[in-house]
Protein backbone atom coordinates (compact mmCIF):
# COMPACT_ATOMS: atom_id res chain seq x y z
CA UNK A 1 0.00 0.00 0.00
CA UNK A 2 2.81 2.20 0.51
CA UNK A 3 3.70 2.55 -3.33
CA UNK A 4 0.57 4.20 -4.07
CA UNK A 5 1.10 6.97 -1.17
CA UNK A 6 4.57 7.24 -2.30
CA UNK A 7 3.97 7.79 -6.18
CA UNK A 8 0.76 9.76 -5.75
CA UNK A 9 -0.49 11.19 -2.74
CA UNK A 10 1.78 14.52 -3.34
CA UNK A 11 0.67 14.50 -7.22
CA UNK A 12 -3.21 13.91 -5.76
CA UNK A 13 -2.82 17.07 -2.60
CA UNK A 14 -0.94 19.66 -4.71
CA UNK A 15 -2.70 19.13 -8.10
CA UNK A 16 -6.21 17.94 -7.49
CA UNK A 17 -6.71 19.28 -3.93
CA UNK A 18 -4.40 22.84 -4.37
CA UNK A 19 -2.40 22.30 -1.50
CA UNK A 20 0.70 24.19 -1.39
CA UNK A 21 4.30 21.90 -2.03
CA UNK A 22 5.50 22.45 0.94
CA UNK A 23 2.55 22.23 3.13
CA UNK A 24 2.81 18.44 1.25
CA UNK A 25 5.93 17.72 1.43
CA UNK A 26 6.36 18.84 5.26
CA UNK A 27 3.21 16.10 5.71
CA UNK A 28 4.63 13.41 3.71
CA UNK A 29 8.42 14.11 5.40
CA UNK A 30 7.05 13.93 9.00
CA UNK A 31 5.69 10.27 7.72
CA UNK A 32 9.18 9.04 6.82
CA UNK A 33 10.73 10.75 9.76
CA UNK A 34 7.98 8.56 12.02
CA UNK A 35 8.92 5.76 9.79
CA UNK A 36 12.38 6.45 10.38
CA UNK A 37 12.56 6.03 14.09
CA UNK A 38 9.73 3.41 14.32
CA UNK A 39 12.40 1.37 12.32
CA UNK A 40 14.96 0.13 14.53
CA UNK A 41 12.65 0.28 17.15
CA UNK A 42 10.20 -1.97 16.15
CA UNK A 43 13.15 -4.06 14.55
CA UNK A 44 14.59 -4.33 18.25
CA UNK A 45 11.91 -5.16 19.73
CA UNK A 46 11.52 -8.05 17.13
CA UNK A 47 14.58 -9.14 18.01
CA UNK A 48 14.13 -9.54 21.51
CA UNK A 49 10.65 -10.95 20.84
CA UNK A 50 10.39 -14.28 22.16
CA UNK A 51 8.92 -17.15 19.60
CA UNK A 52 5.22 -18.49 20.18
CA UNK A 53 3.16 -20.39 18.48
CA UNK A 54 2.26 -16.99 16.65
CA UNK A 55 5.74 -16.67 15.45
CA UNK A 56 8.58 -14.39 16.59
CA UNK A 57 8.48 -11.69 13.87
CA UNK A 58 5.47 -13.04 11.62
CA UNK A 59 3.31 -11.76 14.17
CA UNK A 60 4.19 -8.24 13.78
CA UNK A 61 2.53 -8.45 10.37
CA UNK A 62 -1.18 -8.81 12.01
CA UNK A 63 -0.42 -5.97 14.73
CA UNK A 64 -0.21 -3.04 11.98
CA UNK A 65 -2.69 -4.25 9.72
CA UNK A 66 -5.89 -2.91 10.86
CA UNK A 67 -4.64 0.70 11.26
CA UNK A 68 -2.77 0.74 8.03
CA UNK A 69 -5.84 -0.06 5.87
CA UNK A 70 -7.74 2.25 7.62
CA UNK A 71 -5.43 5.23 7.26
CA UNK A 72 -4.41 3.94 3.83
CA UNK A 73 -8.53 4.79 2.61
CA UNK A 74 -9.33 8.12 4.52
CA UNK A 75 -6.06 9.88 3.66
CA UNK A 76 -7.70 10.65 0.52
CA UNK A 77 -10.96 11.85 1.94
CA UNK A 78 -9.51 15.43 2.86
CA UNK A 79 -12.00 17.77 4.29
CA UNK A 80 -12.44 20.23 1.48
CA UNK A 81 -14.59 23.28 0.73
CA UNK A 82 -15.33 25.47 -2.00
CA UNK A 83 -12.63 27.90 -0.57
CA UNK A 84 -9.92 25.97 -0.09
CA UNK A 85 -6.68 28.09 -0.52
CA UNK A 86 -3.25 26.42 -0.94
CA UNK A 87 -2.37 27.44 2.85
CA UNK A 88 -5.62 25.67 4.13
CA UNK A 89 -3.56 24.32 7.50
CA UNK A 90 -7.22 22.14 8.57
CA UNK A 91 -6.22 20.03 5.69
CA UNK A 92 -2.48 20.31 6.13
CA UNK A 93 -2.87 19.11 9.54
CA UNK A 94 -5.27 16.15 8.52
CA UNK A 95 -3.02 14.93 5.59
CA UNK A 96 0.12 15.19 8.41
CA UNK A 97 -1.66 12.89 10.67
CA UNK A 98 -3.36 10.45 8.78
CA UNK A 99 0.29 10.07 6.85
CA UNK A 100 2.19 9.67 10.57
CA UNK A 101 -0.29 6.74 11.74
CA UNK A 102 -0.27 5.20 8.18
CA UNK A 103 3.64 5.20 8.54
CA UNK A 104 3.52 4.21 12.06
CA UNK A 105 1.89 1.02 11.26
CA UNK A 106 3.47 0.08 8.01
CA UNK A 107 6.75 0.05 9.81
CA UNK A 108 5.65 -1.99 12.74
CA UNK A 109 5.05 -4.43 9.37
CA UNK A 110 8.17 -3.82 7.29
CA UNK A 111 10.75 -3.82 9.55
CA UNK A 112 10.09 -6.98 11.46
CA UNK A 113 9.14 -8.54 7.88
CA UNK A 114 12.75 -7.83 6.58
CA UNK A 115 14.33 -8.83 9.22
CA UNK A 116 12.96 -12.46 8.54
CA UNK A 117 15.13 -12.71 5.70
CA UNK A 118 18.92 -13.92 7.21
CA UNK A 119 16.69 -16.15 9.28
CA UNK A 120 14.72 -17.71 7.14
CA UNK A 121 18.20 -18.37 4.83
CA UNK A 122 21.76 -18.15 5.60
CA UNK A 123 22.90 -18.80 2.05
CA UNK A 124 23.98 -15.49 -0.20
CA UNK A 125 22.46 -17.06 -3.64
CA UNK A 126 18.89 -17.99 -1.75
CA UNK A 127 19.08 -14.38 -0.11
CA UNK A 128 19.53 -12.72 -3.38
CA UNK A 129 17.10 -15.15 -5.22
CA UNK A 130 14.50 -14.12 -2.27
CA UNK A 131 15.44 -10.42 -2.27
CA UNK A 132 14.62 -10.43 -6.29
CA UNK A 133 11.48 -12.01 -5.77
CA UNK A 134 10.44 -8.84 -3.10
CA UNK A 135 11.90 -6.86 -5.88
CA UNK A 136 9.69 -8.05 -8.61
CA UNK A 137 6.76 -7.38 -6.11
CA UNK A 138 7.75 -4.28 -4.71
CA UNK A 139 8.20 -2.96 -9.06
CA UNK A 140 5.00 -4.20 -9.97
CA UNK A 141 3.07 -2.56 -7.04
CA UNK A 142 5.35 0.87 -7.39
CA UNK A 143 3.83 0.44 -11.32
CA UNK A 144 0.47 0.38 -10.12
CA UNK A 145 0.54 2.79 -7.40
CA UNK A 146 1.87 4.99 -10.36
CA UNK A 147 -0.49 3.67 -13.10
CA UNK A 148 -3.70 3.59 -11.70
CA UNK A 149 -4.22 6.81 -10.69
CA UNK A 150 -2.81 8.30 -13.53
CA UNK A 151 -5.03 6.10 -16.11
CA UNK A 152 -7.79 8.17 -14.38
CA UNK A 153 -6.23 11.09 -14.84
CA UNK A 154 -5.63 10.36 -18.35
CA UNK A 155 -9.68 9.61 -19.00
CA UNK A 156 -10.46 13.04 -17.75
CA UNK A 157 -10.54 15.88 -20.02
CA UNK A 158 -8.41 18.84 -17.84
CA UNK A 159 -6.01 16.95 -15.17
CA UNK A 160 -5.28 20.28 -13.52
CA UNK A 161 -7.00 24.07 -13.13
CA UNK A 162 -4.39 26.05 -11.58
CA UNK A 163 -4.98 24.33 -8.55
CA UNK A 164 -8.69 24.54 -8.07
CA UNK A 165 -8.84 20.82 -9.68
CA UNK A 166 -11.01 19.68 -6.81
CA UNK A 167 -13.95 22.52 -7.71
CA UNK A 168 -14.07 20.61 -11.24
CA UNK A 169 -16.26 17.95 -12.43
CA UNK A 170 -13.35 16.06 -13.18
CA UNK A 171 -12.21 16.78 -10.05
CA UNK A 172 -14.55 15.18 -8.20
CA UNK A 173 -14.43 11.96 -10.14
CA UNK A 174 -11.00 11.37 -8.52
CA UNK A 175 -11.66 12.58 -5.10
CA UNK A 176 -14.52 9.58 -4.84
CA UNK A 177 -12.19 7.32 -7.25
CA UNK A 178 -9.25 7.46 -4.89
CA UNK A 179 -10.60 6.25 -1.81
CA UNK A 180 -11.95 3.36 -4.03
CA UNK A 181 -8.61 2.50 -5.55
CA UNK A 182 -7.10 2.59 -1.87
CA UNK A 183 -9.34 -0.11 -1.03
CA UNK A 184 -8.67 -2.21 -3.81
CA UNK A 185 -4.76 -1.84 -2.70
CA UNK A 186 -5.95 -2.30 1.34
CA UNK A 187 -7.77 -5.84 0.41
CA UNK A 188 -4.84 -6.78 -2.11
CA UNK A 189 -1.93 -6.07 1.14
CA UNK A 190 -4.31 -8.11 3.43
CA UNK A 191 -4.41 -10.95 1.43
CA UNK A 192 -1.13 -11.02 0.71
CA UNK A 193 0.07 -10.67 4.33
CA UNK A 194 -2.43 -12.88 5.53
CA UNK A 195 -0.49 -15.35 2.78
CA UNK A 196 2.65 -14.67 4.39
CA UNK A 197 1.84 -14.80 7.82
CA UNK A 198 0.67 -18.27 6.97
CA UNK A 199 3.44 -19.68 4.95
CA UNK A 200 5.94 -18.14 6.91
CA UNK A 201 7.17 -21.28 9.27
CA UNK A 202 8.99 -19.78 13.05
CA UNK A 203 8.21 -22.82 14.71
CA UNK A 204 12.41 -23.52 14.73
CA UNK A 205 12.89 -20.79 16.87
CA UNK A 206 10.85 -21.82 19.70
CA UNK A 207 13.20 -24.46 20.57
CA UNK A 208 16.14 -22.53 19.70
CA UNK A 209 14.85 -19.64 22.01
CA UNK A 210 13.75 -21.82 24.98
CA UNK A 211 16.82 -21.65 27.09
CA UNK A 212 17.99 -18.00 26.20
CA UNK A 213 17.90 -15.91 28.82
CA UNK A 214 16.27 -12.36 28.26
CA UNK A 215 18.18 -9.55 29.81
CA UNK A 216 16.44 -7.04 31.17
CA UNK A 217 17.58 -3.46 30.08
CA UNK A 218 17.17 0.32 31.01
CA UNK A 219 15.88 2.85 28.25
CA UNK A 220 19.16 4.09 27.49
CA UNK A 221 20.37 0.93 26.96
CA UNK A 222 17.66 -0.21 25.07
CA UNK A 223 18.17 3.01 22.90
CA UNK A 224 22.14 2.17 22.59
CA UNK A 225 21.10 -1.08 21.34
CA UNK A 226 18.27 0.34 19.17
CA UNK A 227 21.33 2.18 16.77
CA UNK A 228 24.17 -0.21 17.71
CA UNK A 229 24.22 -0.82 14.10
CA UNK A 230 25.49 2.45 13.22
CA UNK A 231 28.58 2.27 14.95
CA UNK A 232 30.01 -0.52 12.58
CA UNK A 233 32.01 1.60 10.02
CA UNK A 234 31.80 -0.79 7.12
CA UNK A 235 27.85 -0.90 7.57
CA UNK A 236 28.06 2.62 8.63
CA UNK A 237 29.53 3.56 5.10
CA UNK A 238 27.09 1.45 3.68
CA UNK A 239 24.43 3.41 4.67
CA UNK A 240 25.51 6.68 3.77
CA UNK A 241 25.82 5.48 0.52
CA UNK A 242 22.02 4.35 0.11
CA UNK A 243 21.40 7.39 1.86
CA UNK A 244 22.18 9.43 -0.98
CA UNK A 245 21.17 7.02 -3.51
CA UNK A 246 17.28 6.65 -2.11
CA UNK A 247 17.27 10.57 -1.89
CA UNK A 248 17.85 10.49 -5.61
CA UNK A 249 15.43 7.25 -5.92
CA UNK A 250 12.70 9.55 -3.96
CA UNK A 251 12.86 12.79 -6.32
CA UNK A 252 12.51 10.26 -9.13
CA UNK A 253 9.36 8.60 -7.98
CA UNK A 254 8.15 12.22 -6.79
CA UNK A 255 8.57 14.08 -9.92
CA UNK A 256 7.46 11.21 -12.13
CA UNK A 257 3.81 12.57 -13.27
CA UNK A 258 4.59 15.78 -13.40
CA UNK A 259 7.58 15.42 -15.97
CA UNK A 260 4.77 13.33 -17.56
CA UNK A 261 2.64 15.87 -17.74
CA UNK A 262 4.72 19.20 -18.51
CA UNK A 263 7.75 18.06 -20.07
CA UNK A 264 6.59 15.02 -22.56
CA UNK A 265 3.39 16.38 -22.55
CA UNK A 266 1.37 13.46 -22.55
CA UNK A 267 -2.27 12.91 -22.43
CA UNK A 268 -4.78 10.78 -22.69
CA UNK A 269 -3.51 6.79 -22.98
CA UNK A 270 0.16 8.53 -23.45
CA UNK A 271 0.61 7.51 -19.54
CA UNK A 272 -0.91 3.85 -20.41
CA UNK A 273 1.54 3.05 -23.56
CA UNK A 274 4.70 4.64 -22.21
CA UNK A 275 4.59 2.94 -18.89
CA UNK A 276 3.91 -0.29 -20.89
CA UNK A 277 6.83 0.43 -22.80
CA UNK A 278 8.73 0.40 -19.41
CA UNK A 279 7.91 -3.14 -19.11
CA UNK A 280 10.38 -5.02 -20.82
CA UNK A 281 12.95 -2.86 -19.10
CA UNK A 282 12.47 -3.64 -15.38
CA UNK A 283 12.29 -7.46 -16.89
CA UNK A 284 15.70 -7.55 -18.08
CA UNK A 285 17.28 -5.65 -15.20
CA UNK A 286 16.03 -8.43 -13.20
CA UNK A 287 17.46 -11.34 -15.16
CA UNK A 288 20.88 -9.34 -15.95
CA UNK A 289 21.53 -7.76 -12.35
CA UNK A 290 20.74 -10.89 -10.53
CA UNK A 291 22.89 -12.95 -12.81
CA UNK A 292 26.04 -10.12 -12.34
CA UNK A 293 25.08 -10.44 -8.42
CA UNK A 294 26.06 -14.01 -8.51
CA UNK A 295 28.74 -13.70 -10.89
CA UNK A 296 30.71 -10.46 -10.06
CA UNK A 297 29.09 -10.16 -6.60
CA UNK A 298 26.62 -7.59 -4.62
CA UNK A 299 29.17 -4.70 -4.24
CA UNK A 300 30.46 -4.33 -7.47
CA UNK A 301 27.09 -4.73 -9.19
CA UNK A 302 25.67 -2.41 -6.78
CA UNK A 303 28.28 0.44 -7.74
CA UNK A 304 28.03 -0.39 -11.57
CA UNK A 305 24.27 0.17 -11.46
CA UNK A 306 24.01 3.28 -9.51
CA UNK A 307 27.06 4.86 -12.13
CA UNK A 308 24.89 3.90 -15.03
CA UNK A 309 22.41 5.57 -13.18
CA UNK A 310 23.69 8.98 -12.77
CA UNK A 311 24.36 8.51 -16.88
CA UNK A 312 20.77 7.67 -17.42
CA UNK A 313 19.52 10.74 -15.32
CA UNK A 314 21.78 13.55 -16.85
CA UNK A 315 20.94 12.61 -20.41
CA UNK A 316 17.07 13.82 -19.79
CA UNK A 317 18.29 17.32 -19.57
CA UNK A 318 18.34 16.70 -23.45
CA UNK A 319 14.53 15.97 -24.29
CA UNK A 320 13.83 19.53 -22.81
CA UNK A 321 15.62 20.82 -26.03
CA UNK A 322 13.68 18.74 -28.58
CA UNK A 323 10.47 20.12 -29.87
CA UNK A 324 8.88 17.00 -31.82
CA UNK A 325 6.54 15.10 -29.88
CA UNK A 326 7.29 11.62 -31.68
CA UNK A 327 10.84 11.86 -31.42
CA UNK A 328 11.05 13.02 -27.48
CA UNK A 329 8.91 10.37 -26.74
CA UNK A 330 11.18 8.32 -28.59
CA UNK A 331 13.99 9.17 -27.04
CA UNK A 332 12.25 9.69 -23.74
CA UNK A 333 11.31 5.79 -23.53
CA UNK A 334 15.15 4.63 -24.45
CA UNK A 335 16.41 6.81 -21.82
CA UNK A 336 13.88 6.21 -18.67
CA UNK A 337 14.11 2.38 -20.01
CA UNK A 338 17.78 2.32 -19.08
CA UNK A 339 17.12 4.05 -15.96
CA UNK A 340 14.90 1.24 -14.61
CA UNK A 341 16.86 -0.83 -16.32
CA UNK A 342 19.43 0.06 -13.35
CA UNK A 343 16.71 1.15 -10.74
CA UNK A 344 16.34 -2.43 -10.06
CA UNK A 345 19.27 -3.29 -8.04
CA UNK A 346 18.08 -1.19 -5.58
CA UNK A 347 15.05 -3.12 -5.18
CA UNK A 348 16.80 -6.15 -4.90
CA UNK A 349 20.48 -5.41 -3.92
CA UNK A 350 20.14 -3.92 -0.27
CA UNK A 351 18.58 -6.68 1.81
CA UNK A 352 20.59 -9.29 1.25
CA UNK A 353 23.66 -7.17 1.34
CA UNK A 354 22.29 -5.41 5.21
CA UNK A 355 21.88 -9.52 5.83
CA UNK A 356 25.48 -10.36 5.57
CA UNK A 357 26.45 -7.33 7.62
CA UNK A 358 24.31 -8.45 9.85
CA UNK A 359 26.10 -11.88 10.15
CA UNK A 360 28.92 -10.55 10.08
CA UNK A 361 28.10 -8.35 13.41
CA UNK A 362 26.95 -11.75 15.28
CA UNK A 363 29.98 -13.38 14.38
CA UNK A 364 31.90 -11.06 15.82
CA UNK A 365 29.58 -10.28 18.78
CA UNK A 366 30.66 -14.25 19.03
CA UNK A 367 27.03 -14.99 19.52
CA UNK A 368 24.44 -16.94 17.76
CA UNK A 369 21.77 -14.37 18.11
CA UNK A 370 20.73 -12.61 15.49
CA UNK A 371 21.25 -8.61 14.84
CA UNK A 372 19.13 -8.76 11.82
CA UNK A 373 16.19 -6.57 13.45
CA UNK A 374 18.67 -3.82 14.74
CA UNK A 375 20.00 -3.48 11.32
CA UNK A 376 17.27 -3.90 8.80
CA UNK A 377 15.73 -1.29 11.28
CA UNK A 378 18.65 0.85 10.55
CA UNK A 379 18.69 0.55 7.23
CA UNK A 380 14.64 1.56 7.20
CA UNK A 381 15.87 4.35 9.49
CA UNK A 382 18.26 5.44 6.71
CA UNK A 383 16.36 4.89 3.55
CA UNK A 384 13.14 7.08 5.61
CA UNK A 385 15.40 10.18 6.77
CA UNK A 386 16.35 9.92 2.57
CA UNK A 387 12.76 10.43 1.72
CA UNK A 388 11.81 13.14 4.09
CA UNK A 389 14.82 14.77 2.86
CA UNK A 390 14.00 14.28 -0.53
CA UNK A 391 10.72 15.35 -0.02
CA UNK A 392 11.27 18.70 1.66
CA UNK A 393 13.67 19.49 -1.36
CA UNK A 394 10.68 18.10 -4.01
CA UNK A 395 8.69 20.93 -1.83
CA UNK A 396 11.50 23.74 -1.92
CA UNK A 397 11.78 23.59 -5.37
CA UNK A 398 8.00 23.70 -7.13
CA UNK A 399 6.41 25.84 -4.05
CA UNK A 400 7.94 29.03 -5.64
CA UNK A 401 6.89 30.54 -9.08
CA UNK A 402 9.02 31.94 -11.94
CA UNK A 403 7.67 34.46 -14.84
CA UNK A 404 4.12 34.11 -13.80
CA UNK A 405 4.57 30.28 -13.50
CA UNK A 406 4.32 27.99 -10.78
CA UNK A 407 7.04 25.96 -10.78
CA UNK A 408 4.95 22.61 -9.71
CA UNK A 409 4.07 23.18 -13.58
CA UNK A 410 6.78 24.50 -14.93
CA UNK A 411 9.06 22.69 -17.35
CA UNK A 412 12.41 24.12 -16.52
CA UNK A 413 12.00 23.82 -12.79
CA UNK A 414 10.55 20.00 -13.35
CA UNK A 415 13.60 19.22 -15.58
CA UNK A 416 16.50 19.94 -13.35
CA UNK A 417 14.98 17.56 -10.48
CA UNK A 418 16.21 14.14 -12.40
CA UNK A 419 20.09 15.60 -13.31
CA UNK A 420 19.78 16.92 -9.05
CA UNK A 421 18.85 12.96 -8.58
CA UNK A 422 21.85 11.68 -10.99
CA UNK A 423 24.06 14.01 -8.51
CA UNK A 424 22.77 11.83 -5.29
CA UNK A 425 23.79 8.84 -7.28
CA UNK A 426 26.97 9.82 -8.02
CA UNK A 427 28.10 10.44 -4.15
CA UNK A 428 26.19 7.40 -3.46
CA UNK A 429 29.34 5.66 -6.10
CA UNK A 430 32.08 7.53 -4.73
CA UNK A 431 31.35 6.96 -0.68
CA UNK A 432 31.04 2.99 -1.51
CA UNK A 433 33.22 2.33 -4.31
CA UNK A 434 35.86 1.89 -1.33
CA UNK A 435 34.05 0.41 1.31
CA UNK A 436 34.45 -3.58 2.20
CA UNK A 437 31.17 -6.50 2.11
CA UNK A 438 33.68 -8.47 4.34
CA UNK A 439 32.15 -12.43 3.21
CA UNK A 440 32.47 -11.22 -0.75
CA UNK A 441 36.22 -10.46 0.12
CA UNK A 442 37.15 -13.38 1.72
CA UNK A 443 34.83 -15.40 -1.11
CA UNK A 444 36.91 -13.18 -3.91
CA UNK A 445 40.63 -14.42 -1.82
CA UNK A 446 39.11 -17.43 -1.75
CA UNK A 447 38.68 -18.48 -5.31
CA UNK A 448 41.95 -16.34 -6.06
CA UNK A 449 43.91 -18.69 -4.16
Amino acid sequence: PSTLITSYLSIFYIYTVGLNPLLVSIGTALGSIANAFCGPIFGYVSDKKRATKLGKRRQFLLYGLPLLIVTLILVWLPPLCSELNAWNFQVAIFLWIFVVTFYINYSLIRSPYLAMLPEQSEVEENRVQISSIQGIFNIVATVLGVLLPMFLQSLLDKPAVNGKFHNTPNGQILLDTLPIVALVFGVISTIFTLITFFSVDESFLIEKERKKNIEKKGIKEVIKNIFKPLTDKDYLVFLISVFAMNTGMRLIIRILAPYFEFILLFDGNDFIFFALGLIPFAGLGFAVWSKKAKNKGLKESFLKANGFMVLCLMSTIILVLINISIIRTFIALIIMGLAVYNLVPGYIFHFPMVSIYSDQASDNENTKSKSSGKYFGALLFIYNIANAIGDLIMGLILMGEMNGVPNSENALIIAVILPVAALLYFASVLVYRNARLKKEVEKSEKERK
